[in-house]
């Protein structure tokens, strides 16, 4: 996914610096996972946000020869609601002038991330329907305004990642360039994961030294073990994945321990969470049913 990616939005923006009719080419360079605009969705904790930085970073490099200034804007949706009646647009307003001022620089390129954008673009048919404030209406109007004036800017990508696609206005996302869902990572993503956070284990003294995991015992017990519990662990995020090392030492709080006790930890700590799960799901279905129930 991530050089699919980086092609896409290497292309929007080339198509964008050759002053292209977008009226004829759709080229808004913005995109969404699911993130001018990417945008990217999926559950939380599955790295959309990482994935973001990363695409931003992996492109600075390859735009530096012709832009000598890279900027990366990260934008807190929740702090551009205000308590004040039609203050939240004027701070979206503001939000993106300052984007802008950035990007007059013809030697510089913006990328800019809001991260949970449903709070900034949520459906205003769906906002009318609940009676909400017109002033959350009015950011939404704000935001789509904003979007389409900084169109005419070939230096400026903006990537916006959601948990929640079905509650953003379909203006918004019409906006987009490419949608894409950041699902939970794989066995080999796991196993990835697993094995950094037992290297950093041991580069701080709290897991025995070797290169259980190199190339050369690719295929030895240890490894083997790992690429179990990281198949077990599929359905889990990448937060969830991280804890997991953290809650395993806390069961044996040791000077330091065997790669054995520290496998052997990961997959009991692995295990708990695998059976709370479950137990929240029954008890989900169990409301769910009773609710029915009582409506019924």
């Amino acid at each position: 996914m991530f050089l699919q990616l980086f092609s896409y939005i290497y292309a929007l923006v080339r198509l964008s610096e050759k002053n292209t009719n977008t009226t004829v080419l759709r080229v808004n360079r913005m995109i969404l996972l699911h993130g001018i605009a990417l945008y990217v969705a999926g559950p939380p904790g599955t790295g959309k946000t990482s994935l973001c930085r990363a695409l931003a970073q992996k492109l600075a490099i390859r735009f530096s020869q012709k832009y000598k200034r890279i900027y990366f804007v990260e934008i807190n949706s929740h702090g551009l609601f205000s308590k004040f009646f039609s203050e939240s647009g004027k701070l979206i307003q503001s939000m993106f002038k300052q984007i802008e001022e950035l990007a007059e620089d013809p030697k510089a390129f913006v990328f800019v991330l809001i991260d949970e954008v449903e709070s900034l673009t949520i459906a205003r048919s769906a906002l009318l329907n609940r009676n909400e404030p017109t002033d959350a209406i009015r950011a939404v109007n704000a935001v789509l305004t904003q979007v389409d004036y900084i169109r005419r800017r070939s230096n400026i990508f903006i990537f916006t990642t959601s948990n929640i696609t079905e509650s953003l206005d379909e203006a918004f996302t019409d906006r987009t360039d490419l949608s894409r869902f950041v699902g939970y990572p794989s066995a080999n993503a796991i196993y990835a994961i697993f094995r950094s956070c037992i290297q950093e284990m041991q580069r701080i003294g709290i897991v025995e030294p070797g290169p259980w995991f190199s190339e050369q015992y690719a295929n030895g017990p240890h490894c083997e073990k790992l690429m179990q519990l990281s198949r077990s662990a599929s359905g889990l995020s990448g937060r969830c994945l991280r804890q997991l090392p953290v809650i395993g030492y806390s069961k044996l709080p040791v000077d330091q321990l065997s790669i054995e006790q520290c496998l052997g930890v990961l997959e009991k700590a692995l295990k708990e969470k695998l059976s709370e799960n479950v137990r929240c799901l029954s008890d989900l279905n169990a409301r769910r049913k009773f609710t029915t129930a009582s409506i019924g």
